[in-house]
């Protein structure tokens, strides 16, 4: 799962391209999505496991092109799970910005990005705790599109 989540064009999930519909995805990753809280996100009934842990798979839409994907683990204390999966990804995908925080203030945990030749971001992978309890642990691959552009 791990060695999948960045190809020779940057960061990237399963089979599905950044800038797909909500079909193509579907279709690509072979799951049906459904609504989640916005009609942006959407979820798939996918179990993604990982170190034990379960996960959700979640795809944003904006303009109804595929802008991220994120799976979230829930359980109890997931520190050592966090670190476990950074110290993992760094192995694959080099050190990553842990001085990165989240536009939403919450403090997160790792940030990898894949730049341009202007040095603007192509795509990006991050890793956060939500809570300082470290129940949830949250990783988001985006395609590094702005939803304002």
């Amino acid at each position: 799962f791990l060695k999948t989540l960045k190809d020779k064009e940057g960061y990237c999930y399963a089979d599905v391209e950044w800038g797909m519909t909500r079909e193509e995805t579907e279709k690509a990753a072979g799951v049906e999505l459904t609504e989640y809280g916005v009609p942006t996100l959407l979820k798939t009934d996918r179990e993604i496991s990982l170190y034990g842990v379960k996960g959700t798979e979640l795809f944003e839409f904006f303009d109804d092109e595929l802008l991220d994907v994120q799976i979230y683990f829930d359980g109890e204390n997931l520190n050592d799970f966090s670190e476990d999966l950074i110290e993992n990804l760094e192995k694959l995908y080099g050190e990553c910005d842990r001085e990165f925080t989240a536009d939403s203030g919450e403090e997160a945990s790792c940030l990898w990005e894949v730049l341009d030749d202007d040095g603007e971001q192509e795509s990006s992978m991050q890793v956060t705790r939500l809570y300082s309890d470290g129940n949830i642990v949250r990783v988001i691959l985006s395609s590094g599109e702005s939803q304002t552009e």
